[in-house]
């Protein structure tokens, strides 16, 4: 796409219409990626694209999460194993850049708390928005201010800066009574994703 490119008409892309592939934007005017991949729609906004090359792609590259000790400082605690943007970008440090994160609940990276982007750099995950992220829970978007530029960066990726998110399950009560000399435990939910059983687990009294 050229410098004087734009994308309109809101209704246009979704989860039935979106660019599988590899896209490219020249210039410095904001622009938004509407990338997709597997059914799901994940578009992805650059204030300053500058020459920006970006795919989404629906899975996990399999590459360490582990974080650089010379990023210890930006707190990065885990990286989505659900999903990645392979990256080409010489997109400048303050620039902003915006992704979803309603499309999945990855363990561990579920919190709007805690969110930030992660980026591959070849060697550890790094956390590209130390400089302040802003999370719009009506959207479901995490934005950040990037803190390097993108230049050595070939992935990037929702990701947590806490491993204590919640788990994605909605409570509506949980309740215990005695029946029997034995504890009665009963709880219902609202919603669940992604889970199989509960297992209840208790501390015998000392």
């Amino acid at each position: 796409m050229g410098a004087a490119a734009t994308l309109t008409g809101s209704g246009t892309f979704g989860i039935t219409r979106y660019v599988d592939g590899y896209m490219s934007k020249a210039g410095s005017a904001g622009f938004t990626f509407p990338l997709g991949n597997l059914g799901i729609y994940s578009p992805a906004t650059f204030s300053n694209p500058a020459g920006t090359t970006l795919r989404y792609n629906v899975g996990y590259r399999g590459t360490t999460a582990t974080k650089s000790a010379s990023q210890a400082a930006l707190n990065l605690a885990t990286v989505s194993k659900k999903e990645f943007y392979p990256i080409s970008s010489a997109a400048v440090a303050s620039s902003t850049v915006t992704i979803p994160y309603g499309n999945f609940t990855s363990a561990y990276v579920n919190d709007p708390n805690s969110l930030t982007i992660a980026g591959w750099n070849g060697t550890a995950r790094v956390n590209l928005g130390s400089l302040g992220n802003t999370i719009n829970t009506v959207s479901k978007t995490v934005t950040v201010a990037l803190n390097p530029r993108l230049a050595l960066i070939t992935e990037i990726a929702l990701a947590s800066t806490s491993s204590l998110n919640p788990l994605p399950v909605t409570l509506i009560s949980f309740n215990g009574i005695v029946a029997n000399c034995t504890a009665l435990l009963s709880w219902k939910t609202a919603t669940e994703l992604n889970s199989k059983n509960f297992i209840v687990e208790h501390r015998p009294m000392v």
